[in-house]
Formats: C-alpha cells, structure tokens, sequence
C-alpha cells in the first residue's frame, strides 16, 4: 500500500493574457493577470478539465491513482500501469499533456508527517514531537523529582484506569522514613504512567468547532506548555505537550520576559491549530493579562505583543498549584538536541478541520477524516524511505474552508441560512397553525377545537397549496382588478421565522433597515400571523440597532434648575483649553462665574494641572472675595484632585460634581466659555498667541454689561451697588452732586437699600427666566423609568483613537442599574465583568436594553430560571439587595392585585372565609415569588399570595407582574444558589 502526493506543474502556469487594457504595459508586452506561482500565491488542486483527462487516461486502472487525500492508503503500487485498451495509436497530441512536476512530489513513502501527525497506511498516529516532552522525562533521582511527576499524574487521573494500583511504587517513595531506591517496579510504573499520559483517552485529536485551552509556564531553566480542549463532559483533554531548555541568555531575563517567552513559544508550536480558531491562555504570571494593554514598551516585549496580535485569545490567571501540568513541563530537563519546531506569521495558510475518530491500535490514534481536502506542500524534510525525494509536512484546507480561499471577505457575510423545499414542507407540516391549515385543504380535516375549526375554514380561502408547500394570499390596495393586485406568499412556520428576519434584517445585504421597511420587504414574499409585531419585536430588540441607531424620538428628562443663592455663595467652574500657546507658555483659561450676580474672572494657565488650579483658586477666588459655600465643576481631574478638596474641607465648602458627560448641569460657565471664545476671537485673529493680552478687558465687558435674559442688572452693580464708569463716561458725563447726601452715613444707607433691593429683584428675575426656561424645555420631555437593576444602554461619544467617529457606535453596554444617586441620576454596574462606573450618569444618557431572548420568534423551550441576571455579579451587589428588599416590595406590591382582576373572582371562591384578615380588601399582596417558567414565549411565575395557604398559589404572566419585584425575585434566588 502506498500513498501518493502530487503537484501538477501545468497548475501553475499563467493564463494568457491580451495585448489591451489593463493586461498590457505601456511596452504592449504581457503582463500577469493570473495567481503568481508558489504555494502561498497559487492553487494546485485538478481543474475538472484535468481530472477528465486524467480519468480518460487511466482508464480501468484509474482506482491505481489517489487523486487526493480521501483516497490515500487506497491503490496499489503494483497497478501501476496506463492501460489503454483497444484505443489505435495516437498521431498527435489532441490536448496539452499534463506533467508532474517531481521537485515537489514524493513517491512510494510509507509515512508522512501532515499537520503535527503521523500518515501511516493504518491512519493517522500521534506525532512523536507532541508527546516528546513527557516521553524524555528521565527516572527521578530524587523524592522532590518523583513528587513532581505524580503532581502532572494525579491531575489527569480520573483519565486512568487503575491509578492507584499503577502508582503504588511510586508512592512507596515518598514515605517520611523510605529510603529513597529507584527499582525496576518504579521504573515501569513510571514507563507506564508516560504512555498512559500520551495516548487516549488523555491525549485527543483537536475539534476545531470548539475553543482551545493553552496552559503555559516558566521556570529558571525551561519552559513548558500543554494544549488541550474540554470534552462534552467538560473535562479538559490534552492534544500535545511541549517544552524546551532557556538558553544561557535567556535564564537571565527576569520573570515577565521568560513568562511571555513561554507563551509566544507556545503559539508558535501550536500555530497550526491556533491560527483561526480563539483560544485561552492560562498562565500564573498575573502581569502577562496586561500584555495588550501595554501603552509605552520596547524590545523583546513589544515585539512580542505585536506578534501576539495576529492571534484571538485571552490571558487568564490561574495560581502555579493548579497550572500543575505546565509548571511539570517547565521543571524537567528537556533533550538539548530535540527539534523545535519553528513557524513564521507568514508559513501559516490555512486550517485543518475534520470530524475525527480514535481507536486505539498499537498505542497509535487513529482518524477518519469526513471531509475532503486539497493537499499542498509547504515544508520539505528527509525520508527514511527515499533519500533522493523529500517528504512534505502537508497543512490542508477542508473543502468547507477552501469555497472562502479565493473569496472577498464582505461575500462571505452575504450566505444566509439555505431552505430547501423539503425542509420548508417539513417545517410547515410540524407547526401548529400551518399544519392545521395543510390538513383542511389537502385532507379536509379540522382540528378537535371549534374556535380553531372556525377561524381555519373563514381564512382557507385565503390560501393554497402548491407542490405540498402551503403559500398566502395577499392583495393590497390600490386600483385594478384584484386578480392582477394578487402576490402569493410563503406561509413561515414558526421554526423558520427567525431564518428569514435574519436574512432581511441582519444581513449584510439587508443593513438593519427599521421595522416598516423591514415589514414591507418581507411580505411580498413571506406571510405569518402577527407578522409586523414580531417584525417590530426583532427590530427593537436587535443588539446592533439598540447601540448604533439613535432615536429621533428620544425625549430627555425634565430640567432640574439649581436654585438662585446669593452673592458669591455658589461658584462654577470649567477650563478653556486648546489654545494656542501665547509668549507666556499658556494655552488654557480657567472661568470662574458667580451663577447669582453673574460675575465672571478668567485665568490663564498653563499645564491647567491640580497645583495650579488650587493656586488660583486660593489666591484669586477665596482670597479677594472670600470662601464660598459651594464649587460645582465638571470630573476634571484638576478639580476632583486632593488638593481641591483639602482647600474646601479648610474652608467648609461643599464640593458638587457634574455627572459624567452632561455639560449641562454646568451651564453657567459653559456658555460663558463660547461667549469668551467669540469675543477673543474679535480681536486677536491675526496673531492669535496674543489672547491673553486681551483677556482682562473681554472680562471687564462681561462684567459691566447688564444681563438682560436673566437679573436685568449688570455684575458689576450687583457686587458693588453702583454702575461701573467707562473712559468715554469721564469725558462726556460731566460729575454731578444732585441727589447725594450731605453726610456718609446717609449715602452708605441709600447704597445698601439699593443693592439690596437690586439684589432681591435680580433672585425674582432670575427664578422667572429659569421658569420660563424650563416650561420651553419641557415640553417634550418624559420622567424616567429606570429602576435599580434594570438593564440600560449608556450614550458615550468618545471614540478610540485610530477610529472615525462617523462608524462608531455610540451606545455601549449594556449595564445594571446599581444605585439612584439623585434627582434622574444613576450609578452603573457594567454587566459584562461587574465593574462598577466610577462617575455618575443622567439619565439622559441612558435608554433601556431590550433583550433579544424575550422575542416572540424564538424557539420554545422550558427554563426553570432567568439567566438574564448574572449570579456572580448580583452576589458582589449586597448593598444594592438590601435596598431592593427594603423598597422595591413596599412600592410594587399592590401593584400586582390591580393586573390580576380577572383571576381575583376564583380566588376568592377558593379562599375560606376564616383565613381572609380582610374580606372587604379588592387587592390581593404578594408575598412572595417562588418559581419561574416558559410557557410557549410567555414567562410565568409562581405567585405565593399574602394570606393565603401554598394550595391558593398560582401561575401569572409576566407582564402582570411589575418588573422590579421580578428583579427582586431572581437577585434573592441566584444570590441564594451562588451562597451555597
């Protein structure tokens, strides 16, 4: 039995070109417009006209070639003759012949290495180099050496029969008083326990349907690490072990260095599985999780990580007593000259996938490979068996893989779900509704139910049935005869409607268009009842919609005004920045604004750092008016720093902070910032590094002028008492004595009047433009529904750098409700790894999650809980349980009795009149939730009544239950499961 590898040079020639457009130079000479020649650029798979020749060719003997993989181990080498019958002799060549192309081929071989295996005629075998780190494990000398190699044992032992028995010896040796003497019995248990290690059911082929589990580590000396995969019973299976001695350099690196080199040795080995496919990386160095993270590095390390991104994995830690195998591998003393493996980003074209099969014969593992494959050599090494050939080291591609090789990867999104007409019929005939509609028109059979029987024969006329397929009917309006306005649709069973809403919705030639096109799109072709409301549900819920859609409609909260204070009793502040740098070295302006008198001082700065900040805000502020009683600012973090808040703590200030991006609860400088903007720019637009020689006389303007929208009074005169005097004033205004009083402390009297009578009109004004103003802003507004762990969406504009904000999405999440801070603002908890946001949001920011589990399209199926709520992440949110213990049933509890009217009446039947502390109650409490279920698409929860015995409980419908005491019911019951 032999195998045969070829490669046909006629494969790799060009394709004629022609002397015109594009396929010619400016020389008119050819140009190549075909796949360059080479493995990595071209294809050597037969062309059907090839292997027509080559069939016609061979003849009866044809079964004596294998013209590719499936047929390996299948033909003789004693058939290898071209038989070609009767055929009279050939004059001239009718076609090209093909050649073979020897350079490339090996011949008559009785194994290959293919893909880190062994090709042999009885299948394919584990390669030696897989298993070589724990083959070249020599006898322990010591106890310490012994204790390690039954570390690596009893991790896998439940994998191996008899263990205890096998190991005995070996345990004999570590008693406290044993002697330590190495015996011919240790030596084959130990023998043993190596080949048990590597060979089944430990040592498995790879499934590349599912995700790879890589564990690595380093030691002073080697490295080690092993790749596996979890089996159906989630038990972790090796595919191959591996592991090397540092060189003399590299036991000098330090530990995140040898760490990381374990890892991108690791990859390496294994970049023939680990290419295409995402993996997990477990390793107790905790530093490597941060090696994408990194901003500034340089050597070996940023190298590495910019390898390292080429792969899909993620780093998890995992402490050196349970990485047991690894930290073996790393410990031992691998063989000098053993051959590393090594693989450059380039080598790798493709993945290898097949359904694999393992039978053990002769401590070998056999596969049966199910699909076919399209072989190519890549790498050339010696044979034993044929010294003037070479044997190639084959990657190959399936055929599933291969239809994408040569194919735009935007195509590759275009292929949807394919429905063949026989599964369309199958669908139709299991499904309730268009099965029962199937049986009326072809056998005249109504269902038992005579509510159903009705609706069926008044809607049949409606449809038809061709070649077993049942279709619908529709006319829409407009003029015409209606025979001509008919479009005939396919009538979708429930088991494929969400087939088709993927393919006209979530495709890429679909484009998540919104819910009246998406309506409109798919009945002209596709018909089920309720179609639209499941339409609308599927659009609403979709994930990519909710986060890169925003909603024309979307109505912010009502306006909260701060209250108007005094003079100077509250002050705002915010920075100016990106400026340009003037002769000084600034280049920000830090605005401080009384919001009351809507007096208004400008600093310019230069690093807008917390030091300089607090020395402003010291010498300038408090220091020349005096201490305030509040700051609001923004989360700078100049104003949210230390020294800040030691300077308000001297001072008894109150320190107040926005939520995170809204601006607008710090109007009051913001929009004195783009008036500041505006009016340096008037001034300094031929050299703008002068601002800041215009700045103090901008402010004087600000400061005289009167504010007309607000106080209907200058700043200056409600600081001061008095109009302030402009140059222009002195000269034409001449001084006048009429109306002051002869003495001061008459004119002190009247100045005081005035200010505080201008003071108290200024508060009037002020609180009736706020009015005004928000009446104008509420006028499409909406209170907010948002309740402590609700699932949300928050509204973020940051973008990432190296990214254009036109394509980036701008709702991410989605998060929990952890906390209501404040007057419609929430602290979040992010649900994907329970952290909780640092700075508040407004609700303005948020929009409900709407889950697509809970779509009407989805596939029945019994649930006993919800898994919408994480356990873990509710078990770290005690401080948010107790709140919702303490509220959330004294708000809702009432509620529930009000949507259950029409299951009251048999419950009072039921209920003895003796048991009832109440009789004349109409509103049934809640006690308590105990249990949940589905029931078709509608959740149910068991309802224990307040009052009432457990034989009164009763199944309601979720949306007859307010939604925070559903809440409340799955935080206690998975809070509960995570304790135990």
């Amino acid at each position: 039995m032999i195998k045969f590898f070829g490669e046909l040079k006629e494969n790799y020639e060009f394709i004629d070109c022609i002397r015109t457009g594009e396929a010619s130079n400016s020389n008119n000479s050819y140009i190549k417009i075909a796949t360059e020649m080479g493995i990595d650029l071209s294809k050597s798979d037969l062309s059907e006209t090839q292997k027509y020749q080559l069939l016609t060719l061979l003849g009866q003997y044809r079964q004596a070639f294998a013209k590719d993989i499936t047929e390996l181990g299948c033909t003789k080498i004693g058939k290898h003759i071209i038989d070609t019958g009767d055929a009279n002799p050939v004059r001239q060549c009718p076609q090209p012949q093909i050649e073979e192309r020897q350079s490339v081929s090996s011949l008559a071989c009785k194994e290959v290495q293919y893909l880190g295996h062994i090709i042999t005629k009885e299948g394919i075998a584990v390669d030696p180099e897989k298993t070589a780190s724990v083959h070249s494990f020599a006898a322990p000398k010591n106890v310490k050496e012994v204790r390690m190699f039954l570390g690596l044992c009893n991790y896998y032992r439940k994998f191996i029969h008899n263990y205890s028995k096998i190991t005995s010896p070996l345990n004999q040796l570590l008693h406290k008083d044993q002697q330590f003497h190495w015996t011919d019995e240790c030596q084959r248990s130990l023998e043993t326990l190596k080949t048990k290690l590597t060979s089944a059911p430990i040592l498995v082929f790879p499934d590349f349907n599912k995700e790879f589990i890589l564990h690595t580590d380093a030691s002073g000396t080697a490295i080690g690490y092993v790749l596996g995969q979890h089996d159906k019973d989630k038990k972790l299976r090796v595919i191959a072990y591996g592991g090397r001695m540092l060189r003399k350099p590299e036991q000098r690196w330090d530990v995140k260095d040898r760490e990381c080199l374990a890892l991108v040795v690791a990859i390496k080995q294994f970049h023939v599985y680990l290419a295409n496919n995402k993996f997990h990386v477990y390793t107790d160095h905790i530093a490597l999780q941060y090696l994408h993270r990194i901003k500034e590095s340089t050597g070996r390390l940023a190298r590495w990580s910019m390898y390292l991104q080429t792969y899909n994995f993620e780093v998890h830690y995992q402490p050196g007593k349970d990485n047991v195998c690894a930290d073996f591998l790393s410990r031992i003393q691998h063989p000098e000259n053993q051959r590393q493996r090594r693989i450059s980003i380039d080598e790798i074209e493709a993945t290898y996938t097949a359904t694999v099969q393992s039978r053990k014969e002769t401590n070998q593992q056999m596969y049966n490979e199910n699909q076919r494959s399209v072989v190519k050599p890549v790498q050339l090494q010696d044979s034993d068996e044929s010294k003037h050939e070479s044997v190639s080291a084959i990657k190959a591609i399936t055929e599933a893989d291969n239809r994408y090789r040569d194919v735009d990867p935007l195509l590759m999104m275009i292929e949807t779900t394919k429905l063949t007409q026989d599964r369309i019929q199958a669908a139709q005939n299991e499904d309730e509704e268009a099965g029962q509609m199937l049986q009326y028109i072809e056998q005249n059979t109504l269902p038992q139910d005579k509510k159903k029987a009705d609706v069926i024969v008044r809607e049949s006329n409606h449809y038809v049935v061709s070649n077993g397929i049942l279709f619908h009917h529709y006319y829409p309006r407009g003029k015409g005869h209606l025979s001509d306005r008919v479009i005939k649709q396919l009538v979708v069973p429930k088991s494929l409607q969400n087939d088709v809403l993927l393919s006209y919705h979530d495709a890429i030639i679909a484009a998540h268009p919104g819910i009246d096109r998406t309506y409109n799109n798919i009945r002209m072709k596709y018909y089920w009842k309720k179609m639209y409301s499941d339409i609308e549900d599927y659009v609403k819920t979709c994930i990519e919609c909710q986060q890169g859609k925003t909603n024309p409609h979307f109505k912010r909260a009502p306006l909260q005004p701060l209250p108007a204070t005094g003079v100077f009793e509250r002050i705002h502040m915010d920075i100016l920045c990106n400026l340009p740098h003037s002769s000084g070295g600034f280049n920000q302006i830090l605005l401080v604004v009384c919001p009351f008198s809507k007096w208004c001082e400008a600093f310019p700065l230069k690093t807008g750092g917390a030091v300089e900040t607090a020395r402003v805000l010291y010498n300038e502020i408090i220091c020349l008016y005096g201490p305030c009683r509040q700051i609001l600012t923004d989360l700078g973090k100049n104003f949210i720093s230390n020294l800040v808040k030691e300077i308000c703590k001297i001072f008894q200030i109150t320190k107040l902070n926005t939520s995170s991006y809204h601006p607008e609860c710090n109007a009051a400088t913001e929009r004195q910032n783009r008036t500041l903007a505006t009016s340096l720019r008037m001034y300094c637009h031929d050299n703008q590094s002068t601002w800041p020689d215009y700045l103090q006389g901008v402010m004087m303007s600000f400061r005289n002028t009167i504010q007309t929208e607000s106080t209907q009074y200058s700043p200056y005169y409600l600081v001061f008492g008095r109009e302030p005097r402009n140059p222009i004033d002195i000269a034409l205004i001449p001084e006048s004595t009429k109306g002051l009083s002869k003495d001061a402390e008459s004119a002190l009297k009247l100045i005081v009047d005035n200010l505080t009578q201008a003071r108290k009109i200024a508060k009037t004004n002020i609180e009736a433009a706020q009015q005004k103003y928000k009446t104008q802003h509420d006028k499409n507004v909406e209170e907010p529904s948002f309740y402590v762990l609700d699932k949300v969406w928050l509204y973020c504009t940051r973008t990432p750098v190296g990214l254009s904000p036109k394509l980036q999405r701008k709702w991410t999440g989605p998060y929990y409700i952890a906390e209501h801070i404040g007057e419609y603002i929430y602290r979040l908890r992010k649900a994907s790894d329970n952290k909780i946001l640092k700075a508040p949001v407004h609700a303005n920011r948020l929009k409900k999650y709407l889950d697509p589990k809970n779509r009407p399209t989805n596939q029945p199926n019994e649930v006993n809980e919800d898994h919408d709520l994480n356990p873990e992440e509710l078990m770290d949110m005690p401080e948010i349980l107790d709140r919702v213990n303490d509220t959330i049933i004294n708000h809702t509890q009432n509620q529930v009795g009000k949507n259950n009217q029409n299951d009251q009446t048999q419950l009072h039947k039921d209920k003895q009149p003796s048991q009832n502390p109440n009789p004349q109650q109409d509103i049934y409490d809640v006690e308590k939730i105990l249990k949940c279920r589905k029931r078709g698409n509608i959740k149910q929860y068991l309802i224990k009544w307040q009052g009432y015995s457990s034989s009164q409980n009763t199944w309601k419908p979720s949306n007859n239950i307010p939604n925070n005491l559903i809440q409340h019911f799955h935080a206690q019951s998975q809070s509960k499961n995570k304790r135990k």
